[in-house]
C-alpha cells in the first residue's frame, strides 16, 4: 500500500483506518506517526530492548527435612542463591517471620505437599 499527502507531517499521532467488507473493524485503524527524516519504511521508534536471558540456578532440595529447624535450615540455606541482598537475620525482620511462620506449617499434611516448604 502507498500513501501520498498533500504536506509533510508533524510528530503528532494520526490514526489510519481502512474500512471494506473484508476488514475486520478491530483491525480497521492503526495509530501512528510520520517523522522526517526517517530511513526505516515505517516508525522511528527504537525497538524496546529485549531483557537479558537470566539462566536458571539450579534449585538443591532436602527431602529430609522433615521438622521445623531442618525447614528453616533449608530455607536460610535457599534464600542467598535468588537474594542475594537480603541478608538481616533478626527475629524483627518481616522476611524472617514470615520463613518461621512457613516453616511452622510444613509438619502439616495439607500444606507440606510442596505448596510452603
Amino acid at each position: 500500500m502507498l500513501l501520498t499527502f498533500d504536506q509533510d507531517g508533524d510528530f503528532s499521532i494520526y490514526t489510519l483506518t481502512v474500512n471494506g467488507p473484508d476488514i475486520d473493524p478491530f483491525f480497521g485503524s492503526a495509530k501512528l506517526r510520520f517523522r522526517l527524516a526517517c530511513d526505516d519504511r515505517f516508525d522511528c521508534r527504537q525497538p524496546a530492548a529485549q531483557p537479558a536471558i537470566v539462566p536458571e540456578l539450579p534449585v538443591v532440595i532436602d527431602y529430609l527435612a522433615k521438622d521445623y529447624a531442618s525447614f528453616r535450615q533449608a530455607l536460610l540455606d535457599f534464600i542467598p542463591t535468588r537474594l542475594p541482598a537480603w541478608t538481616e537475620r533478626s527475629e524483627a525482620d518481616l522476611g524472617m517471620m514470615l520463613l518461621e511462620t512457613v516453616c511452622g506449617y510444613g509438619r502439616q499434611p495439607q500444606l507440606s505437599a510442596g505448596s510452603y516448604c
